[in-house]
């Protein structure tokens, strides 16, 4: 889904430049945003201490981008628009670490998330009393592809590799914003959005087998399926026509 993200923000930018008309605003955005992953960061987190485990990073945030498709066509109200959204983010990459030197058990675990997002929703946007500033609301709901890419060594003795891969789920993902908008010359905005994503995955499998809870793993070798939450705030610049 990535690759056909960036192959519509390719085709489509151009095309909202050259098309625009009081058709189609093309929006696009990029900024930060939490990612609330507390399961999953309880699950890393409880090897610490477990084998002498010195420390586990969190999956605390991340970077979003994405494109805004919308149009006034048919909309019941002025100022109301509605249409796509494509969305990709990605986290921050999250170490579990311990080495324990020659003839001890090593554990070398990193975690990193991705969402990748295709929603349908409306904006509202008013006019302030100084017209070139502009408020807006909006809401959007859709579909998510979330994934966890996970790298896990551990070795006693032979060296061993257990629950390496990319764990991947679909789900259910709706988004609510505030934002403020500058008019430039030509029809071209400048603007600030934030808001609020819910999306929350509560499993995520590869070959059918699920993410699984760290500490169960290893120390009771018994499978528990870990929640990834995807959901965070949003804080983006943004660029529309």
């Amino acid at each position: 889904m990535r690759k056909t993200l960036l192959a519509v923000l390719t085709a489509i930018l151009p095309l909202g430049a050259s098309a625009h008309a009081q058709i189609v605003d093309v929006n696009a955005h990029a900024g930060y945003t939490t990612l609330a992953m507390s399961d999953l960061n309880r699950s890393n987190a409880t090897l610490v201490g477990w084998n002498l485990v010195p420390y586990s990073e969190d999956i605390n945030s991340g970077l979003v981008a994405g494109v805004d498709l919308t149009t006034k066509l048919w909309a019941p109200v002025q100022g109301l628009s509605w249409g796509l959204r494509l969305d990709y983010l990605r986290s921050n990459l999250a170490e579990t670490k311990n080495e324990a030197g020659s003839g001890g058990i090593n554990l070398v675990m990193t975690d990193q998330a991705s969402l990748e997002t295709a929603l349908l929703g409306v904006k509202f946007s008013a006019p302030t009393a100084w017209s070139a500033l502009s408020l807006g609301l909006g809401g959007w709901l859709g579909y998510g592809m979330g994934a966890v890419g996970q790298d896990v060594t551990y070795a006693l003795g032979n060296s061993s590799r257990i629950q390496s891969g990319t764990f991947t789920g679909n789900l259910l993902v709706g988004e609510l914003e505030t934002s403020i908008s500058y008019a430039l010359a030509h029809g071209l905005r400048l603007g600030f959005v934030g808001g609020w994503r819910w999306a929350d995955a509560p499993q995520l499998t590869n070959g059918g087998v699920a993410l699984a809870d760290g500490s169960t793993l290893w120390e009771y070798n018994r499978f528990t399926p870990v929640n990834v939450d995807f959901s965070g705030a949003t804080a983006q610049g943004s660029v529309s026509y």
